[in-house]
């Protein structure tokens, strides 16, 4: 369908609309708001040549963006942005053959002025470019040369007090940073190289002047890292190798003082015990691993100190025994037996009291697979066979069934088959 020309301006007129789904049928139609409206100097407006006035719309109707095309299809003259909010203007910036020229303007949405740059041929010019809040205090003030950030640059809080201190060269943040709370205590201060690396200390304080963490680095790279809770106790610590991998021990602590975990590590792999305590000082969990996998016992506590489970492990793999116990009485309740990540062998629960067994199911990777055997008091409670993970029969009373069948019980032959 081609585009309606205007004679007076003798260029066709483009027009895109939102679209929307029908609530009865889900169908996707187009909807009553103008998403764009402008002219182009192409019948069918196939390469998208945009010329003279082009407008863009919120789905509210709002009026979105204004900008200006010469016939080369590059934006030229004023360019106006909106907030969805009738007439409310946002950005305003003036293009000369593409390129921004001239004065560029933010505002708040309050109209008050957020921020002023100029450009000339499409570049920012050097020199300061300040940014202010909406009641006019100054928010952020910062210097371009050569099109990137450079010198010192502040940013203030609401009253006016400092908020942080940088500089710049080319563009990244270098050389020493302070920031502040609004008391005007120190917030944090933090050492860089001219290539914009970390390097040197890092360090946050609380509003009282207390430290809370510190952390050194050399080149990009992290050499140490530690934090302190507000009463002085040791909140985390780590070490790391020259590369800034984790190296050595990682540990964390609780409020209190006492331990919280510790992991071991070596070149950023975990390689030692990983270990986890309560609050309370009870140890909670100890995973064992090299190279990254878990090798060894893996073993769980309960916050009384009372083991609760362990799991061995082969290259991360469960290999062994997985053992549960009672957290009621201190005995054993479940084993089961893994090989290769699956139960191999045999499942078998135990009476939390007595310790004696109550069931004993094979598996053969993964899969039930031969005689499931159930006790009671009285001896055998049940047996139950299986095949490929499939329950192919089921027998209650064993025993009594077997004595009844010697003795010609003709019911309890059919059963055993």
């Amino acid at each position: 369908m081609p585009l309606p020309y205007d004679k007076e301006k003798k260029l066709w007129k483009v027009t895109g609309w939102y679209l929307e789904s029908s609530e009865e049928t889900g169908e996707v139609m187009q909807s009553k708001q103008i998403a764009f409206e402008g002219y182009t100097n192409e019948e069918n407006f196939a390469n998208r040549q945009r010329v003279s006035v082009f407008k863009s719309f919120y789905e509210s109707g709002n009026l979105k963006n204004i900008y200006h095309y010469n016939a080369q299809n590059k934006r030229d003259g004023k360019a106006e942005t909106y907030f969805d909010e009738k007439d409310k203007i946002a950005e305003t910036l003036t293009f000369k053959d593409g390129q921004p020229e001239g004065e560029y303007i933010v505002y708040h949405e309050n109209g008050a002025v957020e921020s002023k740059r100029y450009f000339a041929q499409g570049k920012i010019k050097d020199g300061e470019c300040p940014h202010f809040y909406d009641n006019g205090v100054l928010k952020q003030k910062h210097s371009y040369l050569n099109q990137k950030l450079e010198g010192p640059a502040f940013e203030y809080f609401p009253d006016g007090k400092i908020k942080g201190k940088y500089s710049y060269r080319k563009g990244t943040i270098v050389g020493t940073s302070t920031e502040y709370y609004s008391t005007g205590k120190i917030r944090g201060v933090y050492h860089r190289n001219n290539q914009g690396e970390n390097d040197g200390t890092f360090e946050q304080y609380s509003e009282e002047g207390k430290l809370l963490s510190k952390a050194t680095y050399k080149n990009g790279k992290q050499l140490s890292a530690q934090s302190w809770y507000g009463n002085g106790h040791p909140k985390e610590e780590s070490s790391f190798d020259s590369e800034g991998r984790k190296h050595g021990a990682v540990k964390e602590w609780f409020s209190n003082g006492k331990p919280a975990s510790s992991k071991m590590y070596k070149h950023d792999v975990l390689d030692g015990d990983s270990e986890k305590w309560y609050e309370n000082g009870h140890r909670e969990s100890v995973y064992p691993y090299k190279n990254g996998m878990l090798n060894g016992d893996a073993k769980h506590w309960n916050e009384q100190g009372k083991l609760t489970y362990t799991t061995e492990y082969k290259d991360d793999k469960k290999q062994g025994a997985d053992r549960r116990w009672s957290e009621r009485t201190g005995k054993l309740v479940e084993e089961v037996m893994f090989a290769n990540d699956e139960r191999n062998g045999l499942k078998r629960e135990f009476n939390d009291r007595t310790g004696k067994v109550l069931s004993a199911l094979p598996y053969v990777d993964g899969d039930k697979e031969g005689t499931e055997e159930a006790y009671d008091e009285d001896g055998i409670k049940y047996i139950r066979c299986y095949h490929n993970d499939e329950e192919l029969s089921e027998l209650y009373a064993p025993t009594d069934v077997t004595n009844k069948a010697k003795q010609g019980d003709s019911t309890a032959q059919y059963h055993l088959g």
